[in-house]
């Protein structure tokens, strides 16, 4: 790690990562684009998401599954490469969701519904900290 980047700014970082799978699990997923850049990607197997006003709509859609609960479990946040205005790191996901039945609140699970990783790059911006590009990438697969 350079010098010119702070434990601070590491622990910036991480919140970003925490808050953006808190805000999911809360019923406020379209809040996760304030932690992305203006022009921020996030890469799924599938598709790319491109810039805010596409990962706020896209976020909406989740938002507006309100029979959806769950609950992202992030740890093992590794630092692969920190200078003064950019940090990229890897954090282990498991995923944990399902759909509660009309009235109730709370889902039947027989284990995560996927494990993998964010590798995230993190940019400095006049605003703090921002993630400028996330991958997702899913390494296991679990029960339907």
């Amino acid at each position: 790690m350079k010098s010119d980047t702070t434990l601070q700014d590491i622990f910036e970082c991480q919140q970003l990562t925490t808050a953006y799978c808190y805000l999911i699990d809360h019923g406020e997923a379209t809040k996760t684009a304030n932690l992305f850049t203006d022009d921020a990607v996030i890469r799924f197997t599938r598709e790319d998401w491109k810039g805010k006003d596409q990962i706020r709509a896209r976020m909406g859609l989740r938002e507006a599954k309100t029979e959806r609960i769950s609950r992202h479990v992030c740890n093992n946040f590794h630092v692969t490469s920190a200078q003064e205005d950019n940090i990229t790191a890897t954090t282990y996901l498991s995923l944990y969701r399902a759909d509660a039945k009309p009235g109730e609140k709370i889902g039947h699970i027989q284990g995560p519904a996927v494990l993998g990783e964010y590798e995230d790059t993190f940019v400095r911006t006049p605003s703090g900290w921002r993630i400028a590009q996330r991958i997702c990438q899913i390494d296991l697969i679990g029960p339907k």
